[in-house]
């Protein structure tokens, strides 16, 4: 597909209404998420486009590691089991990316659910704090009225939106978003290793597209909000919100669906995640591997402590800064 091309589809689509964005603290969460369970149990919506914001990154693994995807997922393994997180952005949708219609909001619901968390006990990186703030994040609303993460999911699992077959999970770069809500569904660690990660996401999750591995397929680089302007989506709400970015996930998944037309050339891209199953052009993972470690294709024994890993000086919480 040519640049042209692209463009040529993109000027076809149409912009959707603004619809009304949910959000989600303790005192409405069971309420919310009742009304997102009934919208999937009706049979007609069987799309979830999902994003999540969390406190950043934090920790790097230390060893060896088989390959750049071994060490991008024990990176990911460490800094989610560290770190508590902020938010999830969910969109349902019908086959054609549109949302429900309900009598209060005809344009459609996007839920931002809001979890607790604290900037004097919890850990962080400041810079992304600081990104979420200017996003419009209210972390004192965090602090006083979030979500219990244990309370999520434990009501998450009986939801009929994980272990279900029927549905399809949208995503970009979706790493760990899917590692925030394994974790959530456990209520426990991560797994060691990325084979075993990779099991337990396929258990909760069965069909997932990762929007980056079918852009790979369409020589498409770049961020979501590169995408949404090549491909002439229209964002609704603020970045670094993880419903208006979970929004604008399913738009871009929509409009690509029309680029990338073939149904068997779509399901290639099915249940793979960017940069841990899919071996795209990783150059910038590699590298970024061997600052930080050894990496050694040749072993094929994952580096098997948990306490491994190093903690950046710049990670802040009550406990670093005192």
């Amino acid at each position: 597909m040519t640049g042209s091309e692209l463009d040529s589809v993109a000027a076809t689509g149409k912009g959707r209404p603004a619809p009304r964005f949910v959000e989600v603290f303790q005192e409405n969460f069971e309420r919310e998420l009742d009304a997102i369970s009934a919208l999937v149990a009706s049979g007609k919506y069987k799309l979830i486009a999902m994003d999540t914001e969390f406190p950043g990154v934090v920790a790097r693994p230390l060893g060896s590691f088989p390959s750049s995807e071994d060490f991008q997922y024990q990176t990911l393994r460490c800094n989610v089991d560290l770190l508590k997180i902020i938010q999830v952005g969910l969109c349902v949708a019908d086959p054609y990316g549109n949302l429900p219609s309900v009598e209060d909001a005809p344009s459609g619901n996007v839920w931002q659910f809001n979890f607790a968390f604290s900037l004097v006990d919890d850990i962080f990186a400041q810079s992304s704090v600081d990104m979420l703030q200017e996003a419009g994040i209210n972390f004192e609303a965090l602090q006083n009225h979030g979500i219990e993460p244990l309370h999520f999911g434990e009501l998450l699992i009986t939801s009929g939106l994980v272990l279900n077959e029927e549905l399809t999970w949208i995503t970009f770069h979706s790493g760990y978003d899917f590692g925030y809500l394994t974790k959530l569904c456990t209520a426990d660690s991560l797994p060691m290793t990325r084979q075993e990660f990779q099991e337990l996401v396929g258990l909760f999750f069965p069909r997932i597209f990762d929007i980056k591995c079918i852009m790979s397929s369409l020589q498409l680089h770049g961020g979501l909000n590169k995408l949404a302007d090549t491909l002439h989506v229209r964002r609704h709400g603020a970045a670094h919100q993880a419903a208006s970015d979970a929004l604008l996930t399913l738009d871009a998944f929509t409009r690509l669906k029309q680029i990338h037309a073939s149904a068997i050339g779509l399901e290639q891209c099915a249940n793979l995640l960017y940069g841990l199953s899919f071996h795209s052009s990783m150059e910038s993972a590699t590298r970024n591997a061997a600052e930080h470690s050894n990496v050694t294709p040749e072993s094929d024994t994952p580096h098997d402590s948990r306490d491994s890993f190093r903690v950046d000086h710049s990670a802040s919480s009550a406990t670093s800064a005192a």
